[in-house]
């Protein structure tokens, strides 16, 4: 987990610091359709798993995505 959330923070080029697995990443300033984009294609890319638009609208926090993610 730790890992995701630091490739998530770079994504959005904030601090990991700022960011949990509880934080709800809609609520996030830093947050858009291109931010959506850019995690779904990093899950794909280091874990293989390629989440549809269902998924991403299930998903409530980082740990929700980091758990669809680790799911095969």
């Amino acid at each position: 987990m730790e890992n995701f959330l630091i490739e998530i923070a770079e994504l959005l080029e904030i601090d990991v610091s700022a960011i949990n697995g509880d934080t709800v990443f809609r609520e996030m300033s830093e947050w858009d359709s291109l931010a959506a984009l850019t995690v779904l294609t990093m899950i794909d890319d280091e874990y293989g798993k390629m989440l549809t638009d269902e998924n991403l609208s299930e998903a409530k926090t980082f740990s929700d995505l980091f758990n669809l993610a680790e799911l095969s």
